[in-house]
């Protein structure tokens, strides 16, 4: 093998190392943001939400109830947290009970459907051909 070949092999197994490091933290990142962001807009949400609501005379009224609000967000959030876990069980209970009866075609577009994006675990094409 020349230099240059050997050269030019280096350089491609360095950046396709590269491409697959960086897509990888691209994704962790990308998951870790999205679940704060998520967190942010429930909470954020619906402390605008109270405020537009109660709309606070001056300061210090806002001062005082901001705690409580915010409290009561964190409070929804974890209710809200919880539902969807058991929710997701639910979906799942559902899907078992009724993938058997569906042909491949009807199953891809259960899995597929936007608002069941999710709910079947993070890989939901793992059961497309073989439902529980």
């Amino acid at each position: 093998m020349t230099i240059d070949a050997r050269s030019s092999l280096i350089l491609l197994i360095t950046l396709l190392l590269g491409i697959a490091i960086g897509a990888l933290g691209a994704g962790a990142v990308a998951q870790r943001r999205s679940e704060h962001v998520r967190e942010l807009r429930l909470r954020g949400m619906f402390v605008d939400h109270m405020e537009q609501i109660i709309r606070p005379r001056d300061e210090a009224q806002w001062e005082a109830v901001q705690p409580i609000i915010e409290e009561t967000g964190r409070r929804n959030y974890a209710i809200i947290d919880s539902t969807h876990g058991r929710l997701e069980v639910e979906m799942e209970r559902m899907w078992e009970q009724l993938a058997p009866h569906l042909d491949e075609d009807q199953r891809e577009r259960v899995e597929t459907a936007a608002h069941f994006r999710g709910i079947f675990g993070p890989h939901p094409h793992r059961r497309l051909h073989r439902p529980r």
